[in-house]
């Protein structure tokens, strides 16, 4: 069963090196947050945990990882070398990746094991903010390019499935405004109507209504260009399926008037 679900930035600027480079934005709430649920998450004894990267993406299938090695990946260009010495362990959960494969074939849903792949820094990066060491075996998914969005909502319910019978905790990361067009390195303001869609968004997934929330009218979802498409959050949405949640709004940061960092977490009522 699904425990907990998480929306969070992954940015390589939350990742912790030292010196920090300078220009670097402090993301000093959404650090906090991360390791407040980190710890409340690593209480609540997780079987598996999914996490969602927009890192992560094949054409005509959704792609997870199917194996027990899962190799933390450095897909960063141009950072410091710091950022390349930060090591990530982790062991896949394969158990769970046969399941899903199971269902999957089952509905003839495009999910997809693949091998070769692991955790990517849209993984990583959160995930080495909120537990030092992974607390459990991670799953790692990603997402389909030419895959409509309900089907992504699909697979996150058929994710919860596979899971009956554990404690699953599921991350989606990304970010619901992601315009590197705008992206100058200072701080700058959000374009109006951007910003007014952001609150739209963000206001439809405060108060629960997901299905508004992935129906977003077209001309506010390009406004926004949300990092995967809003795919990794879709999958996240189809876990929680039938869950009725409370949603708590950890940290609401911005990088440069471009990218926006939501920490929004998912905690079914019992």
């Amino acid at each position: 069963m699904i425990v907990r679900g998480l929306f969070v930035p992954n940015t390589p600027t939350l990742l912790d090196v030292t010196p920090r480079p300078d220009g670097f934005p402090a993301h000093s709430l959404t650090i906090s947050a991360l390791a407040s649920i980190g710890t409340n998450w690593r209480a609540l004894d997780l079987d598996a945990i999914a996490v969602i990267s927009p890192h992560f993406f094949s054409h005509d299938v959704i792609p997870f990882t199917g194996e027990s090695a899962i190799p933390q990946i450095y897909d960063l260009d141009g950072f410091p070398d710091t950022f390349y010495a930060i090591r990530y362990p982790a062991i896949g959960a394969e158990d769970l990746a046969r399941e899903l494969q199971a269902q999957a074939d089952d509905h003839r849903i495009p999910l997809q094991s693949v091998h070769g792949w692991g955790l990517d820094h849209g993984a990583w990066a959160p995930l080495s903010r909120m537990f030092a060491t992974p607390p459990c075996p991670i799953l790692a998914i990603g997402h389909g390019w030419k895959v409509t969005l309900d089907t992504h909502q699909t697979a996150g319910h058929l994710l919860a499935e596979a899971a009956r019978h554990l404690r699953l905790g599921v991350i989606a990361t990304g970010s619901l405004y992601h315009r590197l067009d705008r992206w100058t390195g200072h701080e700058q303001p959000v374009p109006k109507l951007a910003d007014h869609a952001f609150h739209i968004l963000l206001n439809l997934l405060l108060k629960g209504d997901f299905t508004a929330a992935l129906q977003l009218d077209a001309h506010l979802t390009k406004e926004l260009a949300p990092e995967g498409d809003l795919k990794t959050l879709a999958i996240l949405i189809g876990a929680l399926t039938n869950v009725t949640c409370e949603i708590h709004d950890w940290a609401e940061e911005s990088e440069f008037g471009a990218v926006s960092l939501s920490t929004l977490e998912f905690i079914p009522k019992l």
